[in-house]
């Protein structure tokens, strides 16, 4: 694998309000003074499209941490459309077979597979019980990147 593509919500992020529980508590732990309403508006932005993830960051005052993010806004699809996952192959410019997909909804894999991509699903509170293999922390994860992205069998909440 040469790449992995994580899903955020239930993956990256347990909770749904990502703003108050994880995006503002993530920025101050790494030394962000921006005032909170000024996050908040940064957010806005880039969920409707009106500044790129490129942009953001940097906005903030952050080192970047991840190298590209990948948002419906900027896509112009959403998953599981296949145009989605065409548009982050596109983007990184990688063969389908070298990528790693995650998520923790099983119908968001199956165009990541149609693709060629290696597709693992996440352990969440939406995934309800998985009826194959899964993954559910991030050491799990590892392991299955570094088996090709087979995960292991089916097992407790990591």
């Amino acid at each position: 694998m040469r790449v992995i593509v994580f899903d955020a919500m239930g993956v990256l992020y347990r909770y749904g309000n990502v703003q108050g529980r994880v995006l503002i508590p993530y920025l101050r732990a790494q030394g962000c003074a921006a005032p909170e309403e000024e996050i908040r508006a940064a957010y806005r932005s880039v969920t409707l499209g009106r500044m790129t993830t490129d942009e953001f960051w940097p906005a903030l005052g952050l080192d970047r941490r991840v190298r590209r993010w990948f948002v419906s806004s900027d896509l112009g699809a959403r998953k599981p459309d296949p145009a989605a996952y065409e548009a982050v192959l596109g983007e990184l410019g990688v063969p389908a077979e070298q990528v790693l997909f995650v998520d923790d909804r099983p119908v968001n894999r199956v165009p990541a597979r149609s693709l060629g991509m290696r597709a693992v699903l996440f352990r969440s509170d939406d995934t309800g019980v998985p009826s194959g293999p899964c993954v559910g922390s991030m050491p799990e994860l590892v392991a299955a990147a570094k088996a090709g992205g087979r995960p292991g069998r089916p097992g407790r909440r990591g």
